[in-house]
């Protein structure tokens, strides 16, 4: 006897019984490497962030250590060429935390672009204790796909009055609490391990900042304020409690002063 798929799978779904076939569906997850899946549509808060970040190492190698007292230690500048196609000219600043963090960084300005861009490295010189470095977001923006887990992460942003002040850095719990709150996730970095970052972030609104600097938080890793670390191609991170937002401290360069193209003294 020939049976009829067709005619059969339309009595099962009559009577209850079996089940007609379906083809699996592939959700695409958010990932640092991975095949390439179908564009998300969902709108997004990028908050003009242009290129996310990329993590360009973490070593253990004997780096120069920064010998300081109070940041910043120094600042300088360089020409680099044409305007209108690169930064005019890229300046460099150093800071030291007594937490062991020696962090220095290279700001750019790009006029045609209204953008900054940021290269830094971060070395934990503290020969004892890990350092936690919160430049990762949080982990709502990783639950929702916006952000692969271990990626830097844009910053947030304020402007007051042409001083733009770019930030990354655990943030409090919001008032009103949220049912589901993003806790700020940090990389940790082992005594003597560095890591270096870079970003590019596009200015809101149409007017030329005055000033920008940008701030980074960071904290002894305390296994009583983050959860156990989880291993990723950028390295390990954990996500911290909402006490890492007054437990932090927060390195700011000196203010780059966007006419001159260097930083304040």
């Amino acid at each position: 006897m020939t049976i009829d798929p067709t005619a059969a799978a339309g009595a099962a779904a009559r009577t209850g019984r079996g089940a007609a076939a379906t083809l699996p569906i592939r959700v695409p997850a958010a990932a640092v490497r991975g095949p390439r899946s179908a564009p998300d549509r969902r709108p997004r808060n990028r908050l003009g962030l242009i290129l996310c970040c990329a993590l360009t190492g973490v070593s253990f190698a004997g780096a120069r250590p920064i010998h300081s007292g109070e940041m910043p230690v120094s600042s300088s500048s360089a020409s680099s060429g044409a305007a209108s196609a690169a930064p005019d000219r890229s300046a460099r600043t150093s800071l030291q935390d007594p937490s062991g963090a020696a962090v220095e960084v290279e700001f750019a300005y790009r006029a045609d672009r209204r953008s900054v861009q940021v290269r830094y490295s971060v070395r934990n010189s503290d020969p004892r204790t890990a350092l936690a470095v919160f430049d990762r977001g949080g982990t709502h923006e990783v639950r929702s796909g916006r952000h692969a887990l271990g990626a830097i992460a844009a910053p947030t942003v304020t402007d007051a009055d042409g001083d733009v002040e770019l930030r990354h850095a655990a943030l409090p719990l919001p008032d009103p609490a949220p049912y589901a709150p993003s806790r700020p996730i940090a990389i940790k970095l082992a005594p003597g391990a560095s890591l270096a970052g870079r970003f590019e972030f596009a200015l809101p609104g149409a007017a030329a900042p005055k000033r920008l600097r940008w701030c980074l938080g960071v904290m002894a890793f305390d296994a009583g304020v983050f959860d156990p670390p989880r291993a990723t191609d950028y390295g390990d991170v954990s996500a911290a409690t909402f006490a890492a937002a007054d437990r932090q401290r927060l390195l700011c360069t000196p203010w780059f002063v966007v006419a001159t193209q260097a930083f304040e003294p």
